[in-house]
């Protein structure tokens, strides 16, 4: 699961959601991964793992009301990355307030067309923060 801050996503006119901007896979300055969320960490159902991870990046990220969570299959992103020939690498990498942070290593490059494969692959199953009251 990636949080993704509402600057990120793709609206229409109306203001709904239509999808991820490809920039949502860009690294910061001072990154050298992308972070995410394993889903399955909390060994409960996919309701509930949802529930636990969105309240594990409230607790250390900060989060804005029209942010959404972006879920995707470990094994669909590695395809990405082959497919474009990038190195990937995801790791289990817990922080202080979020055992079950991820790190996503891609050798991107910023490369417009990985990132937006990227964005398209996490973009299939997205939750608005306001579900999650």
């Amino acid at each position: 699961m990636r949080h993704v801050p509402p600057a990120r996503l793709r609206r229409d006119e109306d203001g709904n959601v239509l999808g991820i901007l490809p920039q949502a896979f860009s690294y910061r300055n001072d990154e050298d991964f992308l972070s995410v969320n394993w889903l399955e960490y909390f060994k409960n159902d996919k309701a509930a793992n949802l529930r636990d991870c969105v309240d594990a990046q409230r607790a250390t990220l900060n989060v804005g009301k029209n942010c959404v969570y972006a879920v995707a299959v470990v094994d669909k992103v590695k395809q990405v990355c082959v497919r474009k020939q990038k190195p990937v690498r995801i790791v289990y990498h817990p922080t202080k307030g979020n055992a079950a942070h991820s790190a996503l290593h891609v050798q991107h490059n910023e490369d417009l067309n990985v990132l937006s494969d990227l964005a398209l692959e996490f973009e299939k199953e997205m939750h608005p923060n306001s579900k999650f009251k």
